[in-house]
């Protein structure tokens, strides 16, 4: 971004910086683009935070394992972003709740090994890799097994929603289950079936 910002000759305040970061995560095209429009627009060079605001939309590009990772490190504020990116790019439910699907169940079972074994070793075991072990070991800590249990008995609730009644829409069950994993308290809704 440093380079394009140069050779188009803008100067970014902070906040404007970090508009454009989230906005245009994972899509570098996207955001050279939006740079190059930001200069057509304000040929001064000087973007403030309004003027970005103004001028951007929202070209972040994510994949399900995004969207997981950031239930795993307990984000809850990115993890809703994602899901909210994922839905407007047309992601199917099914391959997302297929992606947690593995991530929870491993988690259940790391939770119940790890009263009487190391979690090195379980990670060892279970074919974890080095750069998912901080993230789980996170969510291990951050979650308890009632919460664990209550996160998959909402993904089968609305895995068999899904499957069951194909027209009905299960995004506001993603967002409770990004909430629960993310140890954010969940409507009774969501809880209660």
């Amino acid at each position: 971004m440093l380079r394009a910002q140069k050779q188009l000759n803008l100067e970014l305040d902070d906040a404007a910086n970090q508009v454009l970061c989230y906005c245009y995560e994972g899509n570098l095209l996207a955001l050279a683009q939006a740079l190059e429009r930001l200069s057509l627009l304000w040929p001064d060079g000087k973007l403030t935070l309004p003027r970005v605001e103004q001028a951007v939309n929202d070209a972040a590009h994510f994949t399900p394992f995004h969207w997981v990772d950031a239930l795993l490190m307990g984000k809850s504020k990115r993890a809703l972003h994602i899901l909210q990116q994922l839905r407007l790019e047309g992601s199917e439910p099914v391959i997302l709740l297929r992606t947690l699907q593995r991530e929870l169940l491993l988690l259940v079972n790391l939770k119940r090994q790890s009263a009487h074994t190391p979690l090195r070793a379980l990670f060892d075991k279970h074919r974890v890799w080095q750069n998912r072990r901080g993230m789980m070991g996170e969510a291990l800590n951050r979650l308890s097994q009632p919460q664990l249990r209550q996160a998959v008995q909402l993904l089968t609730r609305t895995e068999l929603t899904l499957k069951q009644d194909y027209g009905q829409s299960v995004w506001a069950e993603l967002e409770g289950l990004s909430l629960l994993l993310c140890h954010k308290p969940l409507a009774d809704v969501f809880i209660d079936g």
